[in-house]
């Protein structure tokens, strides 16, 4: 699923998935429970004000800033900052995201607004719970677009999602699972987590209790590790990268903020990102079939899902893989433009990464 949302991103594989880790890592359940409507003219006091360390590869390169407030209506608005700020090979990376989530008194999500921007063009994310779908609105420099994304059951919010982490996660084994809304994917996504062990965590000057626990989010590739406070609060984020281990943990406010200065990140951090061959491959582009040893550094991080139609796995040892990728072969010819359909739709459609009604766009596609 991941990968086919992959292939419509015109991102690398490594800003894929750090954006990914940067931003989803924004909404994070952190929030204090459930408090009553306000009364007429009386001022929203905070329930969180969060700051959390990021870290990539062991180096600080940002911050995530999580506060809440109560609505009038009596539930709760979360707001959340990312910033991260990556020196790499000599040019400064900035990636910033804020999202905004109100939820009802039951934590069940109402609308979201986001501001995503990891180049010099922003991305507008305006999404509202209707009936039974999200309508998804987004907006990039002078476009937008409009869709539906239909959904059974309900949505969560980060204070609903933090309810129910709260009360379902005791003793190892528990699993809790519900349905959110990621803007960074523009997907409604399922997000189990199981709890793994009780341990004690080391927070500022005190020792706190956590459980560890074990984080799928549906169509992201990397499992994450939490450690969670009795509250459901993240105290302590880890997921594998393609620069290493990113890490959320959670800080003062002058520590977060240090950390956005950027870090320049080690030029092996880049190459590890790379496979390399240890034989020179004759006109490479032209090869039909390849076969791939691929063997784990950390076996404890499990393997993606390699089968595709081009590849397959061929044989296991230990914590090594075979893996054989042969060239797609061409399919049938048809006409272009090629006729919309329920199951070509969502390919043909235009959106605000892949803006194909722009006139420069068609115009280089037709010549």
């Amino acid at each position: 699923m991941c990968r086919k949302r992959f292939r419509k991103r015109p991102w690398s594989a490594a800003a894929f998935d750090l954006v990914c880790a940067m931003l989803i890592a924004g909404l994070l359940p952190n929030l204090h429970s459930q408090t009553p409507p306000l009364q007429a003219g009386e001022q929203a006091a905070p329930l969180a004000d969060l700051w959390s360390l990021f870290r990539m590869g062991g180096q600080p390169v940002g911050y995530v800033h999580e506060t809440s407030t109560p609505m009038e209506t009596g539930g709760t608005r979360t707001k959340i900052d990312v910033l991260v700020v990556i020196n790499r090979l000599g040019s400064r990376v900035e990636i910033k995201g804020t999202s905004t989530y109100d939820e009802a008194e039951d934590g069940q999500l109402l609308h979201i607004q986001a501001e995503n921007s990891s180049s010099k063009q922003k991305t507008m994310i305006k999404a509202a719970v209707q009936g039974d779908g999200l309508l998804l609105h987004t907006a990039t420099g002078a476009k937008d677009y409009q869709r539906k994304i239909i959904f059974k059951d309900k949505l969560l919010g980060p204070e609903g999602a933090r309810r129910k982490t709260a009360q379902m996660l005791k003793n190892v084994g528990d699993v809790a699972a519900y349905q959110t809304f990621i803007p960074e994917m523009e997907a409604v996504t399922k997000v189990t987590r199981k709890v793994l062990a009780k341990e004690t965590l080391n927070l500022g000057t005190a020792q706190i209790a956590v459980i560890k626990a074990e984080e799928v989010l549906e169509g992201y590739p990397a499992k994450r590790t939490l450690w969670l406070d009795q509250d459901g609060r993240v105290v302590r984020q880890v997921e594998p990268g393609p620069f290493g281990a990113t890490e959320l943990h959670r800080s003062d406010r002058l520590a977060a903020l240090r950390a956005a200065a950027g870090t320049e990140l080690p030029a092996e951090m880049y190459d590890q990102t790379l496979v390399r061959s240890n034989i020179r491959l004759p006109s490479p582009r032209s090869m039909s079939r390849l076969l791939l040893r691929l063997t784990q550094k950390d076996p404890n991080l499990g393997w993606p899902e390699f089968d595709s139609p081009t590849q397959k796995i061929v044989s296991r040892e230990g914590h090594s893989l075979l893996v054989e990728s042969r060239q797609q072969k061409a399919g049938p010819t048809t006409t272009r433009p090629v006729a919309d359909s329920p199951a070509l739709h969502e390919y043909l459609t235009p959106n605000a990464l892949i803006q194909s009604d722009d006139a420069e766009v068609r115009r280089l596609a037709l010549r």
